[in-house]
């Protein structure tokens, strides 16, 4: 996974002639991945079947992301500027990581046709606020649970004060911690709805507090329906 991330971040910092070719160009690399690392393939440049994880790719803190709406908004391919795997994501796939750390609300490939990924997982709306950091609070309660951090930014003062609907990536927490609830971790996509479909507007990170935990905020179990 950390070579598939490499060619990655090597690969999208580069500006297109034509912005039609940011996946064709890499579909030679990506079928040699296939042999190699990924057998179950890729669908638009990412290995989601043997790797749900890789939808939390971001760009990069220097990137200016902007729309290529020839491919879909949940594949870097449907956007310029430098893209990224977390480094906490691709840490998973370390032997002695995965030894001490437990993955939870993973995600679940339904069905993926052309520009149209449908996923099963959990769907939360966040109540944010950034005073002058962005957390999260509860509905009708005045304590934050969780400190919110997009993309890899320095500071997480850059996601405005706001109600956001997101998708949960996945959830990192460690195992036989002394903390309950254990110390987590959590990928989310941020949508945006169009009716029943959704376009990806960023990906962030919730850390909870010390004795919070992710479900206060009551995410739902739904099937989704990304372009």
């Amino acid at each position: 996974m950390k070579f598939f991330d490499g060619v990655l971040q090597n690969y999208t910092n580069r500006n297109m002639t034509h912005e039609g070719d940011s996946l064709n160009a890499l579909l030679g690399m990506l079928s040699s991945f296939k042999r190699q690392l990924f057998p179950d393939g890729f669908m638009h440049g990412l290995p989601l079947q043997s790797h749900p994880s890789s939808l939390g790719w971001i760009h990069d803190r220097s990137a200016k992301p902007k729309r290529r709406p020839m491919f879909p908004s949940w594949s870097w391919a449907g956007w310029q500027g430098k893209a990224l795997i977390p480094r906490e994501i691709l840490r998973m796939f370390d032997i002695g990581t995965s030894e001490s750390i437990a993955i939870d609300l993973e995600l679940r490939t339904r069905a993926c046709d052309s520009n149209e990924f449908t996923v099963e997982g959990w769907v939360a709306d966040l109540d944010i606020r950034t005073e002058p950091f962005s957390e999260i609070f509860v509905p009708e309660q005045e304590e934050s649970i969780a400190a919110v951090m997009e993309r890899n930014f320095l500071h997480n003062n850059t996601l405005p004060t706001g109600h956001y609907s997101c998708l949960v990536v996945h959830r990192q927490s460690e195992k036989d911690s002394s903390r309950s609830p254990p110390r987590q971790k959590v990928f989310m996509m941020v949508l945006e709805w169009n009716e029943k479909i959704a376009h990806r507007r960023t990906v962030i990170t919730v850390t909870p507090f010390a004795g919070h935990d992710l479900m206060e905020i009551r995410p739902e179990r739904r099937t989704v329906r990304l372009i």
